[in-house]
């Protein structure tokens, strides 16, 4: 599971920076951050947050991977203020042998609808880029 994490967030860091340059270029004067975290629940916890000013508003993007009992639970989501759902992201469940191929075929399936969303929901994610203070 490790290694499923490790290559996981090596992938999804550089799909991060790539989001956040194509969403910021056509908004100047804002600021991003990536980065993760991990627990006992959680093997990896995901985001990039855009946001004008330190303390003012921020839009992020987010990816959990929860622990299940036999397997992973991966989950996304763009989240504007106050909570906010601006668009719901991918989500999957993965079972079984976790350094099998069809495992991977999966998770390279979750990072095709990863991309899409920022294609399909475009539009409500840079109205919510446009809102924040």
């Amino acid at each position: 599971m490790e290694k499923l994490i490790a290559e996981f967030w090596k992938k999804l860091e550089s799909i991060l920076q790539s989001i956040a340059t194509q969403l910021l270029a056509g908004h100047s004067g804002f600021k991003f951050r990536i980065g993760n975290s991990s627990n006992l629940t959680f093997p990896l916890r995901a985001y990039l947050t855009i946001l004008r000013s330190n303390n003012g508003d921020e839009l992020s993007i987010t990816v959990d991977i929860k622990s299940l009992e036999d397997g992973l639970l991966i989950e996304s989501d763009v989240v504007g203020e106050e909570g906010v759902i601006v668009a719901d992201g991918p989500s999957m469940e993965l079972h079984g042998d976790l350094s099998s191929l069809s495992v991977q075929v999966q998770v390279d399936e979750w990072f095709n609808s990863f991309d899409r969303l920022f294609v399909v929901k475009s539009n409500d994610v840079n109205a919510a880029i446009k809102n924040l203070g």
